[in-house]
């Protein structure tokens, strides 16, 4: 079932919840869904005999030749519905409710440990109290086999259920930041630079910082390597607007920032 839809400047992108443990692609190993972008978020299906996973998918915008440009589950062992999608030219958010835990292999991670305005709840409580099918939706009806035939493996009824965001960056998805054996503490610090479009950037410690810069359309349009503390980003030859950049180090947090190119 596909039950929410949004849309960027470039794609279409819809969400759903399939019952299906294989076959959803024939263009993928062993018949199932296929990798279609290594550059975008991507996990298989899991087994869902009982349970059920979310599904992704981007359209590209193109009505004369609509084709698909990403799809994915999302999910882990037990069911994972997935009921809201929204999106901006950088970001895709998605929303919906889980009874999995992290050792279900729910991949849902803390975005930024470092922020304590980034609420985290590291597991599921499971919203005791209450049913989860909530049978007042018509939609639900659909993915339990018990309402239909008493013989096909029924989701449990009472299997409880948390509330979840997710955000996959339209750049390289992830769902959150993995925990690392060093955490970079500080920020980037951007100083113009006396020639339109250029800038030094500071980073809080000397290491080996890899920098990239992606435009508003979401294409990367630099890429800096340096060892030491700092290094010149120039956008000079690059149109007028937001850039999102990225620093990264082995074995560290990235560092986020944003230039307004005039």
């Amino acid at each position: 079932m596909l039950l929410d839809v949004a849309h960027d400047q470039r794609s279409v992108y819809l969400i759903g919840e399939t019952r299906s443990s294989g076959n959803f692609s024939m263009n993928g190993p062993n018949g199932g869904p296929a990798d279609l972008d290594p550059e975008q978020y991507f996990q298989v299906l899991n087994p869902n005999l009982t349970s059920r996973d979310v599904l992704l998918f981007a359209m590209s915008q193109n009505m004369a030749a609509p084709a698909l440009k990403w799809s994915t589950a999302f999910g882990g062992t037990l069911s994972d519905r997935g009921w809201g999608i929204a999106a901006t030219q950088s970001e895709v958010y998605i929303t919906g409710a889980t009874a999995s835990n992290s050792w279900d292999f729910f991949p849902l991670l803390e975005f930024d440990p470092n922020d304590p305005n980034d609420f985290y709840q590291d597991y599921n409580l499971l919203g005791t109290g209450s049913q989860s099918d909530l049978e007042f939706y018509g939609f639900d009806f659909g993915l339990h086999y018990e309402h239909f035939t008493h013989n096909l493996n029924p989701e449990p009824l009472n299997q409880g259920n948390d509330a979840f965001i997710a955000c996959f960056g339209t750049v390289h998805l992830p769902v959150g930041i993995q925990n690392t054996s060093e955490e970079t503490v500080g920020y980037l610090h951007f100083t113009p630079l006396p020639a339109i479009g250029q800038w030094a950037v500071q980073f809080p410690t000397v290491g080996n910082w890899k920098l990239a810069a992606w435009n508003s359309a979401g294409q990367q349009v630099g890429d800096w390597h340096v060892h030491g503390s700092a290094l010149i980003v120039d956008l000079s030859q690059d149109a007028a607007g937001l850039y999102l950049l990225r620093a990264t180090r082995p074995n560290c947090l990235p560092l986020h920032g944003k230039l307004l190119r005039p």
